[in-house]
């Protein structure tokens, strides 16, 4: 593909995918002073729900609070956000649980909870206020070439549009258009798995504390989501999901009682149920030729340990520092090839991780949860284990970008 040059807008990056994870990679490059495409294919949609038990609700770490932090987001996300201080890990009807603490973790929180809708206004105004971003809505890829070292792209909404750039970023999701357009294949496991997601009203709220229970029906997370409302994430068999996303809203939340028992009161009300597959996807390559995947388009994880959004933004972190140790070619080959060396040992220990979660705790083989429960218990009288598990889940384990630097 040939463009012409004298009607062309010119780049260093163009990022493909407008969402949460390309938005955060904007506003971080902006920071670095390179000029940025960022296109979507919809026209999002940041329409507050009228009824807050409709509201979607995404965990932080508190990695991410400080890269946040670092990026001039966080004094905005602040107001919406719930913060995690305990988290209380259980099995139904067995004796093993474990405890974490941000005051014995020292820090000011574990983690925090945040309105989707809020975290993507946020996202949306502060872009708007990146003086190199250029942001095209509503508009497809219609066609792409790497021409010597330059990305020439055609964008099609209203009109055609010739854009070039010097690394194109795919950040266009799990089922990532530009992943099969370059042939990446992926690796796949299948969970047999889905995550119903609604909002709960409780009568006795913990508004500081975050609750995992294994139940033979599947896992539930219960999230502090302010006042008496709470996060649900209920993950279960695909043979059962669709009696769970039938049955009339006081059946669901009996079946929500049975599972879960009294630790936040009765279960008296709850929004519209989401649900959503879950399977573990991993791109076999993340970098080809001046091109890049980053987010679920190259990881889509399980949600039991929350970590796919948190490890997308320790990515874009990573990716700040190299970029600007290549600024006058952010899309060379050793500039990418230093991206993959840096963040390679945290991707693979995340997915590890998440993926050992899922086999540990959805499997009902008697051995098995006993030794769970045994290792639970364990964890709950051993510090220095709780202390690794601790700073793991708030994304502090390692040699940290200069983004996630700060608070500890």
């Amino acid at each position: 593909m040939v463009i012409d040059m004298n009607n062309t807008q010119q780049f260093d990056l163009c990022i493909v995918g407008g969402g949460l994870v390309g938005s955060a990679l904007a506003i971080a490059c902006n920071q670095l002073g390179l000029s940025i495409a960022l296109v979507e294919q919809k026209t999002l949609s940041i329409l507050q729900p009228d009824n807050p038990l409709d509201m979607r609700h995404i965990a932080l770490s508190h990695g991410s609070k400080v890269i946040f932090e670092n990026l001039n987001v966080w004094q905005h996300l602040k107001p919406f956000a719930h913060a995690i201080e305990n988290i209380h890990v259980s099995d139904q009807g067995m004796w093993g649980f474990t405890r974490l603490s941000a005051k014995e973790q020292q820090m000011p929180a574990l983690g925090y909870v945040i309105p989707y809708h809020d975290l993507q206004t946020v996202l949306s105004q502060q872009l708007q206020a990146c003086d190199n971003v250029t942001y095209f809505t509503n508009t497809n890829v219609l066609a792409s070439g790497l021409v010597d070292h330059d990305w020439q792209l055609t964008l099609e909404n209203a009109q055609q549009i010739n854009i070039t750039a010097k690394l194109l970023i795919a950040a266009d999701g799990v089922n990532s258009h530009l992943r099969k357009m370059n042939n990446i294949d992926i690796t796949e496991k299948d969970y047999q798995q889905t995550a119903i997601v609604t909002t709960v009203k409780v009568t006795h709220p913990t508004n500081d504390v975050a609750y995992e229970r294994f139940t033979p029906e599947g896992i539930i997370a219960l999230l502090p989501a302010g006042d008496d409302l709470m996060a649900l994430v209920w993950t279960v068999d695909n043979g059962k999901v669709q009696d769970f996303l039938d049955a009339d809203d006081q059946v669901f939340l009996q079946q929500i009682q049975q599972a879960f028992g009294y630790r936040v009161g009765k279960f008296s009300a709850l929004g519209s149920r989401q649900s959503f597959p879950l399977k573990l996807a991993v791109a076999q390559e993340q970098i080809k030729n001046r091109l890049l995947f980053l987010g679920s388009a190259v990881h889509n994880l399980h949600p039991i340990a929350a970590q796919g959004f948190n490890l997308a933004l320790r990515d874009i972190a990573g990716l700040y520092d190299v970029f600007k140790n290549h600024l006058t070619d952010i899309g060379s080959e050793i500039a990418l090839k230093d991206y993959v060396t840096q963040r390679k040992q945290d991707q693979q220990r995340t997915v590890r991780f998440t993926d050992g979660l899922v086999l540990l705790f959805s499997n009902r083989f008697l051995p098995i949860v006993k030794l769970r429960n045994t290792l639970m218990v364990l964890l709950d009288i051993y510090k220095p284990g709780k202390a690794w598990l601790g700073r793991y889940g708030a994304g502090r384990l390692g040699k940290l970008p200069s983004l996630a630097k700060g608070e500890q």
